[in-house]
């Protein structure tokens, strides 16, 4: 039986950005209204950068296990609503990775749901794995799919693949005619 336990590389990313915002507080000279809004920046950034990344996911062929601080949920593949392999984008890069609900998600755009559960605060029922290389992707993919686990694909990684589809379609293409125009020349020339 295989064991899969994934730890957020994100924290790592995060963490020395948090600890530099923590340090805001003590710059701040003035009235003690600037201290308090810049301490409760500095918590809710600790919240919402910080603590989902404090997730462990341990994988198995019946179920998976998620582990956040002293609280730890099971869940059977079956039971899980939302697995959906998807991308986030944001402005100055893209999260490619799976995303797991064990609630429908209600009121949202199908389009929506990575986000939604990305940014949940529903910290052992929403959770997902973001995936920091190529090897590691397939990795993951091709062990969820010996466990016969079903994962959707989102619609922007769709929507990617298509636009990426395309792109090589018109290089393909863009090729043939070169190749065609210098043939064309040669026999002209000849």
């Amino acid at each position: 039986m295989c064991l899969m336990k994934i730890k957020s590389k994100l924290l790592y990313a995060y963490l020395p950005v948090v600890i530099a915002v923590w340090f805001l507080p003590t710059m701040v000279k003035g009235s003690d209204i600037w201290t308090i809004i810049s301490v409760g920046i500095c918590f809710f950034y600790t919240v919402v950068a910080i603590f989902p990344e404090l997730r462990i996911l341990t994988m198995e062929k019946e179920k998976c296990t998620v582990r956040w601080l002293f609280w730890k949920k099971t869940y059977k593949w079956e039971d899980m609503a939302i697995i959906c392999h998807d991308i986030i984008m944001l402005p100055r890069m893209s999260l490619e990775g799976i995303y797991f609900s064990s609630k429908p998600l209600v009121g949202k755009k199908e389009r929506d749901f990575s986000k939604k559960i990305k940014y949940s605060f529903d910290f052992l029922n929403c959770f997902y794995i973001i995936f920091n290389n190529e090897k590691e992707k397939q990795r993951i993919l091709q062990q969820l799919e010996e466990w016969n686990v079903t994962v959707k694909k989102g619609k922007v990684l769709e929507e990617r693949e298509c636009y990426d589809n395309m792109l090589a379609m018109r290089k393909r293409v863009r090729e043939g005619r070169k190749q065609y125009a210098e043939r064309y020349k040669r026999n002209k020339s000849e």
